[in-house]
């Protein structure tokens, strides 16, 4: 599951200085169990959070590299039972990204956060029947297909 679609995604169209929070809120139509997260910012994102309205389900925070500058998001992976975090159908869950812009100047288009999550379905009957036509399912194909988002597919 990608949590994020163009025109929909947490994005700023201009990234201003200071802290920025950008909330995406969805459903899900089916239960099921988080496996495994991962995600994407561009710089100066400090973190991707998935919360429901009991609190937060994923938390993952931005690495820097010596020279402040985002070396990577960090993956989590839920090994048991007790720390798989539950999708439930019809619930409304948010997924935000945090920036922190250090710069004191606007950065037009440079702030946006994708989540990217493995998950096992508690009922596979109840997965929605996916339309191949989509251009949202296509363009995702696409990008799996070549291997993750290229310069040409990675139009955020």
């Amino acid at each position: 599951m990608k949590l994020c679609g163009q025109g929909k995604s947490p994005r700023l169209r201009f990234f201003l200085p200071a802290k920025q929070v950008r909330p995406y809120t969805f459903t899900t139509p089916i239960a099921a169990r988080v496996l495994a997260a991962g995600g994407h910012l561009h710089e100066y994102g400090t973190a991707l959070r998935l919360e429901d309205e009991s609190g937060n389900l994923v938390q993952l925070p931005a690495r820097t590299d010596d020279n402040g500058h985002l070396a990577a998001v960090a993956r989590d992976i839920f090994w048991t039972p007790f720390t798989t975090p539950k999708l439930r159908p019809n619930v409304r869950y948010t997924l935000t990204a945090e920036y922190e812009n250090p710069t004191g100047r606007r950065i037009p288009g440079g702030a946006m956060g994708q989540m990217y999550l493995a998950f096992l379905p508690d009922d596979y009957a109840a997965w929605p029947q996916i339309d191949r036509s989509d251009a949202g399912y296509q363009k995702d194909l696409t990008s799996v297909r070549h291997g993750g988002a290229s310069s040409q597919l990675h139009s955020h």
